[in-house]
């Protein structure tokens, strides 16, 4: 774990123990292989446990929000389309390709779609998945790719995410290209539009591409877009085309929080690249509609509902209150990497966590102070526990190659 002093220079890693009367004077019980230490700083005093790289801890078991890791990437194995099971046909990533210029490319270009879209999607019962795709290269493996599109039940590609996917593999069609179009080109709109997809234009600026693509899959969560308001015989497939899409999400807010109480959307990067583009799409994370407490929590949090996939990292929003990170001990030794925990909404007080390289209790991280944990590890090997007083952010660098061999 980095701790910064307010000066900005790193402090020692591994903070040295020291003796203070605000501790408690009953010595803590710890695994083999750990020490207690704390670190002092100006305002107050840390209590800090240093673990080895690999024990098991038992957790604390008072959390009503939870996320499990292997889940995210785990594809459903079939599709409710119109009401019957489909299966995804595999595609050949090895023949040759033009890409959307006319030159030769590696990338898959088969014109045979993986998934067209149909004129409706039955939602399953269980948890329904969305996929956004962002207008950054698509810089993860093509079969992680290819697993996260399978898993999702509705995709969509914010305005330069369709030449994104364009110049990724082509054989992938979206069911809905939606945005401002200052970046989508327009042969890949006239392309997907041919295929089947969708293409949704919207003026306003006043909300960023994401935002529209959210509303879009909101809609079909509800079953309402292509059932009620989509008219491909109209101008902009019957959708007013300056914020029309926002005013039908605003007309079924209602409806969504009652009927689609659980869900979760996988938004393909966004972060990296231009810093204010990633800035905008972290604050994406602190939508309340994206907080709503399930009906069956007790204590006013809810799960993590979206999560940012890059070709590094995952990054999601930690709930204020007890939060359990759900992983085995395969993910944590072949997988997980280093992390971080980032005040980036307020600055907030980690009450406790176990199972980090690192752990903390009553440890006050602010950005404006310069108490920041980054390059912390994971320790414990069935999960860890964070406990906070508010949101804050969470980053796991992952080893998308080893994942790949173990789901």
């Amino acid at each position: 774990m980095v701790h910064l002093d307010r000066s900005g220079k790193v402090q020692s890693t591994i903070p040295k123990p020291v003796k203070s009367k605000n501790l408690s004077e009953t010595p803590t019980v710890l695994p083999e292989n750990c020490f207690a230490g704390t670190m002092l700083d100006e305002e107050l005093l840390v209590k800090v446990t240093e673990h080895a790289e690999r024990v098991t801890l038992e957790l604390p078991q008072d959390y009503q929000a939870q996320l499990d890791i292997r889940e995210i990437f785990t594809p459903q194995k079939t599709l409710l389309i119109n009401g019957t099971a489909h299966s995804h046909k595999q595609h050949n990533n090895d023949e040759n390709k033009e890409n959307v210029d006319g030159n030769s490319s590696s990338t898959n270009n088969n014109t045979n779609s993986i998934s067209s879209p149909s004129n409706h999607t039955a939602l399953p019962q269980h948890e329904p998945y969305g996929l956004i795709i962002l207008n950054q290269d698509i810089d993860i493996l093509p079969e992680l790719f290819r697993k996260l599109w399978e898993k999702c039940h509705v995709r969509i590609c914010a305005d330069g995410g369709g030449n994104r996917l364009y110049e990724f593999d082509r054989s992938y069609v979206p069911d809905y290209i939606i945005g401002d179009f200052d970046s989508l080109r327009p042969e890949v709109a006239q392309h997907y539009a041919s295929m089947g997809t969708v293409v949704i234009r919207q003026k306003t600026q006043l909300s960023s591409d994401l935002s529209k693509a959210l509303s879009v899959m909101k809609l079909t969560f509800l079953n309402l877009l292509k059932d009620n308001y989509i008219d491909t015989t109209k101008e902009n497939n019957g959708i007013e085309i300056f914020d029309g899409i926002h005013k039908l999400d605003e007309k079924h807010e209602a409806d969504f929080l009652e009927k689609v109480p659980n869900f979760k959307v996988i938004c393909l990067n966004g972060i990296g690249g231009r810093f204010d583009q990633t800035v905008q799409s972290i604050a994406h994370l602190y939508y309340d509609w994206l907080n709503v407490p399930s009906p069956t929590s007790n204590c006013g949090t809810c799960d993590p509902k979206m999560i940012f996939v890059t070709g590094s990292d995952i990054i999601i929003k930690v709930p204020k209150g007890p939060f359990y990170l759900k992983y085995d001990a395969e993910i944590k030794d072949k997988v997980l990497l280093n992390c971080g925990l980032l005040p980036l909404g307020n600055p907030t007080t980690v009450v406790k966590t176990v199972g980090f390289k690192w752990d903390v209790v009553d440890w006050e991280t602010s950005v404006p102070k310069g108490r920041v944990s980054s390059s912390n590890r994971f320790s414990n090997t069935n999960g860890c526990y964070i406990n906070v007083k508010e949101d804050l952010i969470l980053n796991i660098e992952m080893n998308y190659e080893q994942l790949l061999h173990i789901i």
